[in-house]
């Protein structure tokens, strides 16, 4: 029971901070963030997420995978990021014929300036909390994060 306890709460952080960077986006950024529906702000993510793994991008069949949904969906949304210069499409250095999808210079840039809002949000949590406290749950959480990073491998196979 401890455990579902544990996820329900981490479950509901992932839904507070989302909602603070949703109402973050509203007011200020109506420009580069205005506009984009949900499924699209995921894609993104997602992008962003795997270009850990894949740094130079990722090629469409994956992305679709990973989100569950077909490729010529998962097409269309990436064309209108791409036109709105928050991703770009690049040809793979080892075969020109494959395109990768990543995260333009610009989306990078407005990730940027969201990290930097968690970072101060984070500290503010934090303020008081002694040096082991802080380096105890930071440890869990990147366990947490291996642990299904794990699954999610085992799955795939």
């Amino acid at each position: 029971m401890r455990g579902t306890e544990i996820c329900l709460d981490l479950c509901d952080l992932a839904d507070g901070l989302r909602d603070q960077w949703l109402l973050r986006q509203s007011v200020n950024d109506s420009g580069f963030w205005g506009g984009l529906t949900v499924a699209q702000r995921n894609l993104f993510s997602m992008v962003r997420r795997l270009s850990r793994n894949y740094p130079e991008g990722v090629i469409l069949r994956v992305l679709a995978e990973k989100l569950g949904l077909s490729s010529s969906a998962v097409s269309v949304m990436v064309d209108s990021l791409v036109r709105r210069g928050i991703l770009e499409r690049v040809p793979a250095a080892a075969d020109r014929r494959k395109i990768l999808i990543r995260p333009s210079a610009a989306g990078e840039a407005e990730c940027r300036k969201y990290e930097g809002f968690w970072g101060e949000i984070s500290d503010k949590f934090l303020q008081g909390c002694d040096d082991d406290k802080i380096y105890c749950f930071a440890e869990m959480l990147k366990q947490f994060n291996k642990y299904l990073t794990d699954i999610n491998q085992e799955k795939e196979k």
